[in-house]
């Protein structure tokens, strides 16, 4: 027959029952620094949805060209794309887009493929 022996039960089971104890504050912080990388994932794809979503818009490209479009005016700018997103976005909110950003955005834009509705806007 085999006893099982709880920690806390043990003789030197101090150390083991503190490590039990302590395993739910653990695995709180775990959760919380789990969650806050989460918003932070949310708020980006968000900025990123928008950004998209302007280039499209602007562009008259779809969203698979617009996402290339901006992954091209970032790399262009030496920029990551979460962050060139955000300088777009924040340039449609009214702050004045950066020269370097307004530049690589014209230039990828120009090279995009012209589509339907940019062929039905020239008739």
């Amino acid at each position: 027959m085999t006893r099982t022996v709880r920690p806390e039960t043990a003789v030197d089971g101090s150390a083991a029952a503190d490590a039990v104890a302590g395993a739910p504050a653990r695995e709180a912080e775990t959760l919380r620094h789990e969650i806050a990388g989460l918003r932070a994932t949310i708020a980006a794809r968000a900025t990123l949805d928008m950004a998209c979503g302007v280039v499209m818009a602007v562009g008259r490209c779809s969203l698979h060209e617009a996402s290339g479009a901006l992954l091209a005016a970032a790399a262009a700018t030496d920029t990551g794309v979460e962050e060139f997103a955000g300088l777009l976005v924040e340039g449609i909110g009214g702050a004045e887009l950066a020269d370097p950003v307004r530049s690589a955005l014209r230039t990828v834009l120009a090279q995009l493929p012209p589509t339907s509705a940019a062929a039905e806007a020239g008739r």
